[in-house]
């Protein structure tokens, strides 16, 4: 049998971002994305969704974090096979031609497979989300990559990209894999295959963790009078708006909210 030239995962071309205020973790927008176009009962790993106000003040103004790496306690990766969804995570470290290979024997099973590497050598992320390649640290810049098909003829990948600008998009293999030699140590630190487990839905784990979390949930709320004592200097500090504390609270408060 003739293999094809091109190959995807089934529901790829349903694939969207359904995270609204766009505040996960790069790895958690693919994940999400994957797991409601296959059609999980994601709601039911919002059940921690009303994140705590204090953690969020800590995390953008004590420790001036940003959003993107904010990593909510909803979506988590240990609630995931609670629906059926499980991460087979690689227990060697690939170079870049045995994870190639590997990718594609996952996508022929229809499982979409996950990876880290820096955003900078990846030349679709200098177009939709351009950075100076002199800044200081920015080879460790990483950020997860979601390969989803490959053609063999063109010698491309596929990709799902759901932070930044469209949905698909195609990359030359043999370009990344020149780009790879450049710092193979920051490529594949971590990757996994995600697969699927029939019938898999453990509702009553899911809602034992509800109730855990619904009755030690304590929230002094102090973060609201910090941004409000805060917008005016922020606003007339000189400075990129993604950096700004408030912008980062009000994103992070907006999604854990609108997910519930």
């Amino acid at each position: 049998m003739k293999k094809n030239l091109v190959n995807e995962i089934s529901c790829l071309r349903k694939m969207y971002n359904p995270d609204e205020s766009s505040h996960l973790k790069c790895y958690k927008h693919h994940m999400y994305s994957y797991m409601v176009a296959k059609g999980y009962p994601t709601e039911l790993l919002l059940y921690a969704a009303l994140e705590n106000t204090q953690k969020i003040e800590e995390f953008v103004y004590d420790r001036k974090g940003y959003k993107w790496e904010y990593d909510s306690s909803y979506l988590a990766e240990e609630d995931w096979f609670l629906i059926g969804v499980y991460a087979e995570r690689s227990k060697v470290a690939f170079d870049f031609d045995t994870f190639v290979e590997m990718a594609k024997r996952e996508i022929d099973r229809d499982h979409p497979v996950l990876f880290f590497a820096p955003r900078i050598q990846v030349p679709y992320f200098q177009k939709v989300a351009p950075v100076d390649v002199n800044e200081q640290g920015i080879i460790d810049n990483v950020h997860s990559f979601f390969m989803c098909g490959y053609n063999e003829k063109s010698n491309t990948g596929q990709f799902f990209e759901a932070p930044f600008g469209q949905y698909v998009y195609e990359q030359d293999l043999g370009v990344l894999r020149e780009n790879y030699k450049l710092c193979p140590e920051k490529w594949f630190s971590d990757s996994y295959a995600v697969y699927h487990l029939d019938g898999v839905v453990d509702r009553e784990k899911i809602f034992s963790k509800h109730v855990d979390f619904v009755e030690s949930h304590s929230d002094p709320l102090m973060l609201y009078q910090r941004m409000y004592d805060a917008i005016e200097i922020e606003y007339l500090t000189p400075g990129e708006m993604y950096d700004r504390p408030f912008l980062n609270a009000v994103t992070l408060l907006f999604g854990s909210r609108v997910a519930i």
